[in-house]
């Protein structure tokens, strides 16, 4: 084990089958709307969630990915405050909050999937999130290698190592230079593997961060077949030695750039539409507010 508490090599093997179980993502994603607020003092006196059989409506962007005003940004100028059940994937999902763009629209009842490769980080995504899955995502199968970091100075630059640019490559020496990092070997799985295995057939929104597996995601991965409508990306050091690759894939999709918000948006032309049911009795910005409120549940639950 590092110093600081990472998870040691043999660790991650053992419990890999744990945090990979079907039938817990499968009912968590069924509870996710009726989970119980964590105690506000859990998180420097904040809700962290909704109560039973309730949901926040409109969303509270309060708590999402600092410094990135793209989840706003998706929901009142792109999604036009619907006020419908939408679908959405996002990895990696880091801890599943503060540094989670999709965090508010699970909140407000979205079904979803919060992928973290990094295992600590999982952890924390795992309390707060009931849709958390510990997978790597990668364009094809295969075996590849992560660099697990801790502490505050490495711990974001966290990722796999094959894609990592050269300025990524210097951060993972200095870091292992500290004793801050672990290189873990993990499969890489393609998303549509992910979506199959845990019931979906259509996903409106993909959040992507991880850290220079862009390339090898956009083109393996058929978004026309699941419908999505946009995606979003964040341009980081590795992912910026990729950018040509990257946004060549985009458009080869169909997809139009819409602008950078720290995260850079790419989107289907046209309306963004949700056909998902009702979130709430509120008028998607034709007055009233739902947050906190009793809500429709969602199918099946």
């Amino acid at each position: 084990m590092l110093a600081g508490g990472v998870v040691s090599l043999l660790s991650v093997s053992l419990l890999y089958s744990d945090f990979g179980d079907r039938q817990g993502v499968e009912r968590s994603l069924h509870d996710s709307a009726n989970a119980a607020v964590p105690p506000a003092s859990a998180n420097g006196g904040k809700a962290m969630g909704v109560h039973v059989g309730q949901r926040i409506f409109p969303p509270d962007f309060g708590d999402s990915q600092a410094g990135n005003a793209a989840p706003a940004y998706l929901f009142n100028s792109i999604m036009k405050k619907a006020n419908r059940m939408g679908t959405f994937v996002e990895f990696g999902c880091a801890d599943g909050t503060t540094h989670s763009t999709t965090h508010a629209y699970e909140l407000m009842g979205w079904k979803g999937l919060c992928i973290e490769p990094n295992y600590p980080n999982y952890l924390k995504a795992k309390k707060a999130r009931k849709n958390a899955i510990f997978a790597l995502v990668t364009g094809k199968p295969g075996k590849f290698t992560y660099a697990q970091m801790e502490g505050p100075e490495c711990n974001q630059a966290s990722g796999i190592i094959e894609f990592y640019s050269p300025a990524y490559m210097e951060i993972l020496r200095k870091c292992e230079a500290m004793g801050k990092v672990e290189r873990v070997p993990l499969d890489g799985t393609p998303l549509e593997t992910l979506l199959e295995r845990y019931g979906f057939t259509q996903v409106d929104w993909i959040s992507v961060d991880c850290e220079g597996c862009e390339p090898s995601f956009i083109s393996g991965f058929d978004f026309t077949k699941w419908g999505v409508q946009v995606v979003n990306y964040e341009p980081n050091t590795a992912a910026r030695m990729h950018t040509d690759w990257i946004e060549a894939g985009f458009a080869k999709h169909g997809f139009k750039f819409d602008r950078e918000l720290q995260d850079r948006i790419w989107r289907k032309p046209g309306a963004f539409k949700l056909e998902g049911e009702v979130l709430s009795n509120w008028g998607g910005g034709q007055g009233g507010d739902c947050r906190l409120c009793n809500c429709a549940p969602l199918p099946g639950v």
